[in-house]
């Protein structure tokens, strides 16, 4: 294992140590408790008119070792959802991205530890 993976295996652990709150992961009629670093991200479009427009998402990094349904290891799906503070949040992604992002599958770190 390099100095540099050894570094971010331990930003991880700290991360999800001292940054997370509780949510609950919603899936058709099953669910789980996990824990997750909530963050946002700002995407900017421009139509054919040069008219722009900004839209605001609210992430939620939780460990991929922690999404498990039915003892599988799974990766979010568009219509899961996600409750924290009494607010409820669908997985989704803007203008018609994949919910993995660019690049499946898009992780929230190199090391593919952590979904966004």
């Amino acid at each position: 294992m390099s100095v540099m993976s050894k570094g971010a295996d331990w930003l991880e652990r700290q991360r999800h140590a001292h940054m997370t709150v509780e949510v609950e992961y919603q899936r058709d009629e099953n669910s789980l408790t996990l824990q997750a670093t909530i963050g946002r991200t700002i995407f900017e479009t421009t139509d054919d008119y040069g008219r722009i427009t900004k839209i605001e998402s609210r992430d939620f990094l939780i460990r991929a070792c922690d999404l498990v349904f039915d003892t599988q290891i799974t990766t979010p799906t568009a219509g899961d959802k996600i409750i924290e503070g009494g607010f409820v949040y669908e997985v989704m992604s803007p203008a018609g991205l994949a919910v993995l992002g660019h690049q499946p599958p898009d992780v929230a770190d190199s090391y593919k530890a952590d979904w966004k």
